[in-house]
């Protein structure tokens, strides 16, 4: 077969782990598979993860946030979710936890959101730029599934964007998903997270 240019080749319908690139490896041309290039860039330090899709929480019933579920294998690992999420109700707020799903020897999570000082720290405002503001934080220093911990009372405006930050640290002694889980923190099904909130994890040890 005639040399052709790439831009000449026929398109894939759709890429498959077994598709094969060219590459040059010192100085010998030789072939690498997309399934080879993805295990590499998995190999990445740094892991990013997007909520795809909106989810309404049903109540406030501890709910895990499945689209943000990243697998945490042996090691030290800092992560950091960016949460954003919506109110219908002034005085609803949201619950956040963080969970593993393996065995951890240590784990230690801060949670923090902007409050107006008139209205104080139970009550999250994204709008705080023309008067005094403190920051509405809580913490934990064990993993869990249910929430409860970490509750935000209310928001300044209905159906507009907040946002909450979890950042943590966390040492994995068995393989196994870091986990969002949340839940409203009243009872009515009022809250609902954003798509593309996201997860950043990266491993240190």
């Amino acid at each position: 077969m005639a040399d052709q240019k790439i831009s000449a080749l026929p398109a894939v319908v759709a890429a498959s782990g077994t598709d094969e690139i060219h590459t040059n490896e010192s100085g010998v041309s030789k072939k690498v598979t997309i399934a080879q290039i993805a295990t590499f860039i998995g190999s990445s330090p740094i892991t990013v993860k997007a909520l795809a899709s909106d989810l309404a929480l049903a109540n406030d019933t501890s709910e895990k946030v499945t689209g943000l579920d990243q697998v945490v294998g042996i090691g030290t690992w800092a992560f950091k979710y960016y949460v954003r999420y919506r109110s219908d109700t002034l005085t609803t707020g949201i619950r956040i936890g963080v969970n593993h799903s393996g065995a951890v020897a240590s784990f230690v999570a801060n949670t923090h959101y902007v409050c107006d000082v008139s209205v104080g720290a139970s009550k999250a405002n994204q709008n705080v730029n023309t008067s005094g503001f403190q920051v509405g934080a809580f913490s934990a220093r064990a993993k869990s599934n249910d929430p409860q911990s970490i509750i935000s009372g209310g928001v300044d405006t209905i159906n507009a964007d907040m946002l909450m930050i979890i950042e943590g640290l966390v040492v994995v002694t068995g393989s196994g998903d870091l986990q969002l889980y949340a839940a409203n923190e009243g009872g009515d099904p009022d809250i609902t997270i954003m798509a593309n909130s996201a997860l950043v994890l990266t491993k240190i040890a």
